[in-house]
């Protein structure tokens, strides 16, 4: 399958952890920012906990194709992420996540990145069974 920087960056974002009993606001940031460290550890399988079962990724990806891309893609790379920008905004059972970052990925021991892309998204949440799951993801525009 040949994917597109945005759609390897976006998938990259999407793959996210974790979740506490605070407030929705702050289980979405703690979400993702598990997400970025477990994606910089080259750890798929905990960053991937959090795809709802009916996740629509980018270029209609669904969950099981976006577990089987991550894991291809950490094996052969390391990610770095600064975040630019995240805004959250929730509401009951959904949230939203506006979020802009730069990617940096490297290949085999290399120190420095073989490429960086800038890169904005918006990811929808859902809460199911208490605990708050990637919906879907796309490009912002």
């Amino acid at each position: 399958m040949h994917m597109g920087r945005t759609a390897v960056a976006a998938l990259i974002l999407v793959a996210l952890a974790g979740c506490t009993g605070e407030s929705p606001e702050f289980q979405v940031r703690r979400s993702f920012e598990g997400c970025v460290k477990a994606l910089e550890a080259g750890d798929g399988p905990k960053a991937l906990e959090v795809l709802s079962p009916t996740f629509e990724g980018p270029e209609g990806m669904d969950r099981n194709a976006a577990r089987l891309f991550l894991l291809a893609l950490l094996k052969r790379e390391r990610l770095g992420f600064t975040v630019l920008q995240n805004h959250i905004e929730t509401r009951e059972q959904e949230a939203a996540q506006e979020l802009t970052v730069v990617v940096t990925r490297r290949s085999g021991g290399s120190v420095l990145p073989d490429e960086t892309s800038r890169s904005s998204f918006l990811i929808r949440w859902e809460r199911r069974k208490g605990e708050w799951r990637v919906k879907s993801l796309r490009q912002a525009q």
